[in-house]
């Protein structure tokens, strides 16, 4: 017994190798795309980040330039000072016993009330 393949089948066949190959040609080209459209996208995010560092250069430059004067001088030190205070203050806490921490938080707690 002899098989022999329809000329239809063949078609049918090719037709389907044709349209796989066409699909994947058509997803790598989507593929290619994307990743166009990805790169532009970074290439404007990192521009934006670029601009926004420049401005804040400029900006630290400028308020450098004005916090020269002796008004500015002034109050860096004011806060340096409390800065100090505080760590000092700190300090002490962490090197009270329990004894001295509880009398301190009563006496915080009756100037609260």
């Amino acid at each position: 017994m002899q098989h022999t393949i329809n000329d239809k089948f063949a078609t049918l066949a090719d037709s389907l190798y044709t349209a796989d190959r066409f699909a994947r040609q058509e997803t790598e080209q989507r593929q290619r795309v994307e990743r166009a459209v990805a790169a532009k996208e970074r290439e404007q995010q990192e521009e934006k980040i670029r601009l926004l560092a420049q401005k804040a250069r400029e900006e630290r430059a400028g308020m450098r330039n004005a916090e020269d004067t002796e008004d500015g001088y002034k109050e860096r030190e004011e806060i340096r000072r409390d800065r100090e205070r505080e760590r000092q203050r700190d300090l002490r806490k962490s090197h009270m016993g329990s004894e001295a921490k509880a009398k301190m938080l009563s006496r915080y707690a009756s100037l609260i009330s």
